[in-house]
C-alpha cells in the first residue's frame, strides 16, 4: 500500500507539461486495450444470447461454445481490471484521471495538442477532459471491488480461497460501456487513432450471435444426417 501511495503522490506532483505528456502517451494504449476489452465482451455476449435462445444445439456444439464464451468473459474481466488499475505506476484510467482533474494540466495539454496539430480546427481539449471526468465519476467502486475479487480469486490467481463476490452480466456490460465512453471522449488526444464506440459493441455482438446460430444449426443438421 505504501508503494502505491508513494507512486500516486509522485504522479500528482508531476509538472503540468510532464503530466500532459504522460496523458498523451497513455491514451493510445488505453484506447487499444479498451477496444480489445469491448471485443471480448461483444463476442461473449453474442455466444451467450445465442446459446440461451437456440433450441437446436448439439451437446458437442454447446460444449465448445461454453468454453469459448467463458474464456471471452474471463479475458474481458482481466482487461477491465487492468484499465481501472489503481497502481499509479501503471497505465490506467485512474492515472489519466489524476492528471485531468488538475486544471493546470488541462491547460498544458491544450497547448501541446494545438502545437502538434496540423489542422486549422483544433480539438476542444477542455471539453474532452470535462466529459471524461464526468464519466469517470460514475464508476461504482463497490462494483469494482467485486470485479477485482472475482478477477483475483476466480481468474488471475490459483488460491484455496472461495469466490465470495461476483459481478452480473448487466454489471459487466455497464463497465464495458463506461470504459468505452471514456475512450470516446479521449479520442481527440489519441493523435488520430479512432476509438472503439458503443454501437460497434452492439454490431459485433449481433454478428457473433448470427455466426453461432449458423454453426449450431449446421451441427444439428449434421447430427440428423448421421442418425438417419
Amino acid at each position: 500500500m505504501g508503494t502505491h501511495k508513494n507512486a500516486a503522490e509522485l504522479v500528482d506532483k508531476l509538472a503540468p507539461d510532464d503530466a500532459a505528456a504522460d496523458v498523451l502517451a497513455a491514451v493510445p494504449r488505453l484506447m487499444k486495450v479498451t477496444a480489445l476489452t469491448a471485443t471480448s465482451f461483444a463476442l461473449w455476449e453474442g455466444a451467450n444470447r445465442t446459446i440461451g435462445r437456440e433450441k437446436r444445439v448439439t451437446h458437442d456444439a454447446r460444449e465448445i461454445a461454453d468454453g469459448y464464451r467463458s474464456d471471452c468473459a474471463f479475458i474481458a474481466v482481466v482487461r477491465l481490471a487492468l484499465l481501472l488499475d489503481s497502481d499509479a505506476k501503471t497505465v490506467s484510467f485512474q492515472r489519466v484521471y489524476r492528471h485531468l482533474k488538475r486544471p493546470e494540466v488541462v491547460t498544458a495539454l491544450t497547448r501541446r495538442v494545438r502545437a502538434g496539430s496540423r489542422l486549422h480546427i483544433y480539438p476542444d481539449v477542455r471539453s474532452s477532459a470535462r466529459l471524461f471526468l464526468q464519466v469517470y465519476k460514475r464508476i461504482d467502486w463497490k462494483m469494482h471491488g467485486r470485479l477485482l475479487h472475482f478477477r483475483n480469486i476466480g481468474v488471475a490467481h490459483l488460491t484455496l480461497q472461495e469466490i465470495k463476490k461476483r459481478i452480473t452480466y448487466r454489471e459487466l456490460r455497464s463497465f464495458v460501456h463506461l470504459v468505452t465512453s471514456m475512450t470516446e471522449y479521449l479520442e481527440p488526444l489519441a493523435g488520430g487513432d479512432p476509438a472503439f464506440h458503443k454501437d460497434e459493441i452492439a454490431d459485433l455482438s449481433k454478428r457473433a450471435a448470427t455466426l453461432w446460430r449458423i454453426a449450431f444449426r449446421a451441427a444439428h443438421k449434421a447430427r440428423l444426417r448421421r442418425i438417419s
